[in-house]
């Protein structure tokens, strides 16, 4: 018996936004960067099943099918909301859907995970429209997503993050690592709020009573992630924030920003900079 597929479908149609067409995959980016308005064909998941939390909406492509292009979906500033909820409303209960989408928006790209809940992706796609979306979640060999996937980006983005906390707490005084100085590379420098300069030699004079100007009466220490990475062949920028911290959450900050050279056996930090946030 032939079985026929029903697909759900919508066409909406929205005032002209100018939008330049892309192939999915070739969107993303390694590094820190929004695209400009863009429009794309991808497949989205979409959930219906309750949940407490997670369940995140995403695109993704038989391209590049890994989680290192999956792109949390944003409607937040779609101009067709009221329709596209519509027909999202129309869907069954309780079950998980593949829906073909044409969509145009923004594509947010993070080097560190930074979307969905508890932060599990690196991108995100902000939707300014859907042109089409289509239900084709009972197509025959439909492409799923691969969940399982090798994800190298996202992998060497957790390295750096735990790398670079680790690296500035060693200024800090709080590194865990007892063989942390083996990261800085020989030809390491590092530059304080003050534009002193400080060598692989010196740097162990560059500690937090130098970097804050005293921290008496700051027991706590901080650093975030990189909230910007940028890359450029195996050089790495990453910039972030660290700190110390009173009992009252009063702190002294500083910006941190660190190059490293990165390779398949090592991760070297060359240079810091700190500067006032």
């Amino acid at each position: 018996m032939r079985l026929w597929l029903i697909s759900i479908s919508l066409l909406i149609f929205a005032g002209s936004v100018t939008a330049q067409q892309t192939e999915f995959c070739s969107a993303f980016s390694e590094g820190t960067h929004t695209t400009g308005t863009i429009r794309v064909k991808a497949l989205m998941t979409l959930s219906t099943v309750g949940r407490v939390d997670g369940g995140d909406s995403f695109l993704y492509s038989a391209g590049c099918n890994n989680g290192d292009y999956f792109a949390v979906t944003d409607f937040s500033q779609s101009k067709d909301n009221r329709k596209t909820r519509k027909f999202l409303d129309s869907l069954a209960a309780e079950t998980n859907f593949i829906l073909e989408v044409d969509v145009t928006g923004r594509l947010v790209n993070s080097f560190m995970p930074s979307f969905g809940h508890l932060s599990w992706a690196r991108s995100e796609f902000k939707i300014d429209r859907i042109d089409s979306i289509v239900d084709v979640s009972g197509r025959q060999n439909l492409v799923r997503p691969d969940l399982d996937a090798v994800t190298p980006l996202t992998n060497l983005a957790t390295s750096l993050k735990v790398t670079n906390t680790q690296l500035m707490l060693r200024f800090l005084g709080s590194s865990s690592w007892p063989d942390i100085d083996g990261m800085f590379d020989d030809s390491f420098i590092a530059v304080d709020p003050n534009d002193q300069t400080y060598t692989k030699t010196t740097y162990n004079d560059l500690d937090a009573n130098k970097l804050f100007g005293g921290t008496s009466g700051y027991p706590t220490r901080f650093v975030t992630q990189p909230d910007q990475v940028t890359k450029d062949g195996n050089t790495y920028i990453a910039s972030g924030i660290m700190g110390v911290e009173r009992a009252s959450r009063a702190q002294k900050k500083l910006r941190y920003e660190n190059t490293y050279r990165i390779t398949d056996e090592s991760i070297r930090l060359l240079k810091s900079r700190f500067t006032k946030p």
